[in-house]
C-alpha cells in the first residue's frame, strides 16, 4: 500500500516527535510540539502538519 505524503513524514520523524510528545490538559487530546519553533501537530484530528523541515499542507 503507498503511503501518503503524511505518513512518510510522520513516520520518518516519529522518533524525533515522540520525545516531545504530551497531552493537552483541557481535552486530554494528544499533541506534537516541534521543540524549536513550538509548533503543534495534531494527532488524533489530523489536520494540519507544520514542520519546518516539510512543506505545510492539509489533507
Amino acid at each position: 500500500m503507498q503511503e501518503t505524503r503524511e505518513q512518510q513524514v510522520q513516520n520518518r520523524f516519529l522518533h524525533f516527535l515522540q520525545e516531545f510528545r504530551t497531552i493537552n490538559p483541557s481535552t486530554g487530546q494528544s499533541f506534537y510540539y516541534y521543540h524549536e519553533e513550538a509548533r503543534i501537530m495534531r494527532d488524533n484530528d489530523r489536520t494540519t502538519l507544520n514542520l519546518d523541515f516539510t512543506s505545510c499542507y492539509s489533507d
